[in-house]
């Protein structure tokens, strides 16, 4: 009977960007981690020059019955954000019931594009 095999994993490189330190410049989109200088996901960690956005909105508007008690129209669904850097790329889905979470999550992907180009 042949020995088993065994896999061994090396952990994968040290990024040269840390995450900054102050919260609150700190953004999150789902599990996505969004500094001035940095964009941190579980699939890896670059320069916020480095990433691209892209966001797919799959809300759709929800039944009367299904809408916010504070009376804001509700809508039913995730909208994805996918962030790609240089070896890696990350999809997060983020669960939304109103337009006003929907239209949050528009403006911190343009916020996450915008520093890309201020630095």
């Amino acid at each position: 009977m042949p020995a088993p095999q065994t896999t061994t994993h090396a952990s994968p490189p040290r990024s040269r960007y840390r995450l900054g330190s102050d919260a609150r410049f700190r953004q999150r989109i789902g599990d996505i981690t969004l500094s001035p200088d940095t964009v941190a996901t579980p699939s890896g960690l670059s320069s916020t020059k480095q990433v691209e956005w892209q966001i797919d909105d799959g809300s759709t508007p929800a039944h009367a019955s299904e809408a916010d008690p504070s009376g804001a129209p509700g809508v039913v669904g995730t909208v994805r954000v996918t962030a790609t850097g240089p070896g890696w790329k990350h999809v997060t889905a983020v669960p939304v019931s109103t337009l006003d979470e929907v239209t949050a999550i528009y403006a911190k992907v343009l916020h996450a594009r915008r520093l890309a180009y201020q630095r």
